[in-house]
This record gives C-alpha cells, sequence and structure tokens, in this order.
C-alpha cells in the first residue's frame, strides 16, 4: 500500500505502525501487542517486498500460462521513452480461470546501439 500510494519507505515505520498498534490498543485490547510488535515495516522491509512483487507476479502469470488448455498469444512493442531510451515491451494472452486475460510479462530497456545489433544479426 505504501508503494502503491507512491509514499516514501519510512511511512511504515514512522507512521502506519504507530497508528496501527494505538488502535490494536483501543479495538483488541494489550493481548495482542506480541503480534502487532512482530510487525516490521523498516525502510530496508519495505524496500525488499517492493522488490520481491513483480517476481512474484510473474510467477503467478508464468502459472497461470502454462496452465491454459488453450495455449497462449504474444505481443510486442518497442517504444522509446522520454529519456530517448529504447523500451521493448512484452504482453501474453491467454485464456484464464475468468476468461481472457492479458498481462504484461517484460518492460526491458535497451540500448539503441543493442537494438540495431539484434535487428542486423537476424536479417
Amino acid at each position: 500500500m505504501i508503494a502503491k500510494q507512491k509514499k516514501a519507505h519510512s511511512t511504515g515505520e514512522d507512521l502506519v505502525l504507530p497508528v496501527v498498534k494505538e488502535m490494536r490498543c483501543c479495538v483488541l485490547g494489550d493481548e495482542s501487542v506480541k503480534k502487532f510488535n512482530s510487525v516490521t515495516l523498516s525502510i530496508n522491509t519495505v524496500q525488499r517486498r517492493i522488490e520481491e512483487m513483480p517476481v512474484d507476479i510473474s510467477q503467478q502469470v508464468t502459472s497461470e500460462i502454462s496452465m491454459s488448455e488453450t495455449g497462449f498469444a504474444i505481443q510486442l512493442d518497442e517504444s522509446t521513452d522520454v529519456t530517448n531510451c529504447v523500451q521493448l515491451l512484452i504482453f501474453a494472452r491467454y485464456l484464464g480461470n475468468e476468461g481472457i486475460k492479458e498481462e504484461f510479462l517484460v518492460n526491458a530497456a535497451l540500448e539503441k546501439q543493442q537494438l540495431k545489433e539484434k535487428i542486423s544479426s537476424k536479417l
């Protein structure tokens, strides 16, 4: 939630955790102290969890694609961002449990020279 709101990583430790602990006393009583004290929202913990999210999402999407009985389709798109860096985007479309799904798989920054070399090697 901290990352979704684009807030500083220290927000969890400095604001969220103290508020939750205060609410805990009012709602659940003092018996819940041990459980809440074991929650860590340090800057390093928040940063690590943010870094782990794309890996987890990628694993979930890969698993869903491999379980799809009808196969999948891949779409590639190349774009240049505001810093003039070439971005390769890869999307997958497949039939999931809830119907047709389209998921973002990869965003890879490519140097223009790397892209030219890859294209040249294919020709």
